[in-house]
């Protein structure tokens, strides 16, 4: 490996945690945040019912849109933490736990969220599900969000080539076992994350109660004969070739479709 080859590669890994930083700085800074933030506020004092309600509806509106402009899947999960509670507010549970679950894949080990998380699960009167698996466990999720793990990889591979490229022109015994000993995170983490990006279950959070249909379409005989809750977290299987329908797999071990628009993917 040349001297030309190093730079690149270094630099090109700085660029991109470059930009993530960046991202996420601008994101802090746009002042509907701050407004958002006051606004609900605002709600949590109003002095009557509509006044809370207003105050809420605002702050949701503004937090939605930095929602949509920034999609902070590889932020702090503060943003979709934030939504939660507004939706949990206006007593719209299956959205809030949707939200709360996305600010918890971010942030695993905020127990604030968890807390918030089993509160909206009971007020939809649903079961606590399991919340480790062997799955989750060799995953880290329990522990590290995918951004930490991405920046532990990228720390890794930038360390790795760093001392490879020192035992390359050095041929110092230290940076080959100091290659060596890098190369075994490296790789743990690369294996962690393929899997994460390709054999992790997908899951989507049902927004009202929905019947369970055989096929894609209401023709179709029901799969169980009440109504699947809503809040109630299934796994995505497949979609339907006009992509109105989504199969699912349900904790209760039911396969059936939903429609598409009754559910929030994961």
């Amino acid at each position: 490996m040349t001297q030309s080859m190093k730079i690149p590669l270094t630099l090109l890994i700085s660029i991109i945690v470059v930009i993530m930083a960046l991202m996420t700085f601008r994101a802090k800074s746009d002042s509907r945040l701050q407004t958002a933030e006051e606004t609900y506020r605002r709600g949590e004092s109003a002095s009557n019912l509509s006044e809370r309600k207003k105050a809420f509806n605002e702050s949701l509106d503004l937090f939605l849109q930095l929602d949509s402009d920034y999609h902070p899947s590889f932020g702090n999960g503060k943003l979709s933490y934030n939504i939660g509670n507004t939706y949990f507010q206006l007593e719209e549970y299956p959205q809030a736990l949707f939200y709360y679950k996305k600010a918890s894949a971010l942030m695993p080990r905020s127990d604030v969220t968890k807390r918030n998380l089993i509160q909206t699960e009971q007020k939809l009167g649903l079961q606590k599900q399991p919340q480790l698996s062997l799955f989750s466990s060799f995953l880290l999720q329990p522990w590290l969000s995918l951004p930490e793990r991405l920046q532990l990889f990228f720390a890794a591979a930038v360390i790795t080539l760093l001392f490879a490229s020192t035992w390359i022109w050095t041929q110092q015994r230290w940076a080959w076992h100091a290659t060596v000993v890098m190369l075994f995170p490296f790789v743990l983490l690369l294996i962690n994350l393929t899997f994460t990006y390709y054999l992790s279950p997908i899951e989507a959070v049902l927004l009202h109660a929905v019947e369970l249909r055989r096929d894609a379409g209401t023709e179709y005989a029901k799969v169980i004969k009440e109504p699947i809750g809503g809040g109630a977290t299934v796994e995505v299987l497949g979609t339907s070739p006009n992509g109105k329908w989504l199969k699912v797999l349900t904790p209760e071990g039911n396969l059936g479709y939903v429609p598409s628009e009754a559910a929030k993917v994961l």
